[in-house]
């Protein structure tokens, strides 16, 4: 992500427009076609300030879509959080997609900052690699009927728009080789070999944005109505790009009752996409909206001010505590941060029995 770009990008999107947007905390951008693809957190004024520096900032696909959002988040609004998912570092996968040790610890730095906050759950759901049963596409399928927030943290394939999950048919022994269950005959298959062209590796293991939305043949996921859904996993964002916008995973999860989605631009980065996860959730369980959250987290992780810190963003203690907590000094690069974006309305993990009113501006 080079620094020129980003410059001439502000001055081409938001400088023409920039005297009306003072005064708005917040911004909803509908962008068109191939903007989608435009890292808005990250573009850079000519006094070298980040966007997200002085705006929360959100993304919907059409205005239609941001109301329908809305009204799912209004209704959610006086709900408990309820049924929660979290799937981390689903293993065994495709040879091609190697272990994220850092998705795993995010997974459980999620649950670990929900437990520490005494956060009200009535049913919660969690899939790590270290855990069973495994993150099968049918065990996630099943746990996402009905959930109320929902993380991954894994894989994500962009050439199908689909979640990398657990095979369901295969064990990995201590050297790495993968031991298949074929034709009722364990199998030791070389990782080096395509699994795929052996037909012993389960093809229809990944969770696709098809079968979340569903069609006229498949029945879709269906969410709890309002739900939010954070997809730490690369691309999650992308799609194929049409008049209404990014047709992918972001999509999909809104037309299955989701309010907001949390999604990625491109492949990011293990380590830091979970520092930036951990420290989103510590704001989170503050009472902060998802927008303001992941605000504050990609802020923290490029050591940048807010242009206007408000009383209320003034208090940045940690809930939990890691070592990837601790800001390197190569994520203060945008790429390490800028790739993720909200998709849809203003939604909590927690609502505070009072609440700011909260101001909105649109591009």
């Amino acid at each position: 992500v080079r620094e020129s770009s980003l410059r001439e990008l502000y001055q081409v999107l938001i400088a023409p427009v920039e005297a009306h947007l003072k005064g708005s905390p917040e911004l909803l951008i509908v962008p068109h076609r191939e903007l989608f693809e435009v890292p808005w957190a990250a573009l850079m004024s000519a006094n070298g300030n980040y966007l997200i520096q002085d705006y929360v900032i959100r993304l919907a696909p059409s205005l239609l879509v941001a109301r329908q959002a809305a009204d799912k988040a209004q209704q959610h609004k006086t709900e408990k959080i309820g049924h929660v998912l979290v799937v981390g570092n689903p293993l065994p996968t495709r040879p091609e997609y190697e272990s994220l040790p850092y998705a795993e610890q995010e997974a459980q730095h999620v649950e670990d900052i929900l437990t520490q906050a005494k956060v009200e759950v009535l049913q919660q759901h969690s899939f790590r690699s270290d855990q069973r049963p495994r993150a099968t596409k049918t065990n996630v399928k099943a746990s996402l009927e009905g959930a109320r927030w929902v993380h991954f943290s894994c894989h994500g394939d962009i050439d199908t728009d689909s979640l990398v999950l657990a095979s369901a048919n295969d064990h990995v022994l201590p050297g790495g080789f993968p031991l298949v269950l074929s034709d009722l005959r364990w199998q030791m298959v070389d990782p080096s070999q395509s699994l795929y062209e052996s037909g012993v590796w389960d093809q229809n293991s990944d969770l696709s944005m098809q079968e979340v939305q569903g069609n006229e043949k498949m029945a879709g996921v269906r969410l709890g109505y309002g739900a939010t859904v954070v997809l730490s996993a690369c691309n999650s964002g992308r799609g194929d790009i049409k008049s209404e916008g990014v047709v992918g995973l972001a999509r999909s999860f809104l037309l299955a009752n989701a309010a907001a989605t949390v999604v990625s631009l491109w492949a990011i980065d293990d380590g830091s996409t979970s520092a930036l996860m951990e420290h989103m959730y510590q704001q989170l369980v503050k009472g902060k909206t998802v927008a303001q959250a992941l605000r504050l987290a990609m802020l923290h992780l490029a050591c940048r001010p807010m242009a206007e810190q408000l009383p209320q963003d003034q208090d940045l203690e940690s809930v939990g505590h890691s070592e990837v907590n601790k800001v390197q000094d190569v994520w203060r690069e945008p790429k390490y941060w800028a790739a993720f974006l909200v998709m849809g309305a203003t939604t909590r993990l927690l609502h505070l029995s009072q609440e700011t009113a909260e101001s909105k501006g649109v591009v």
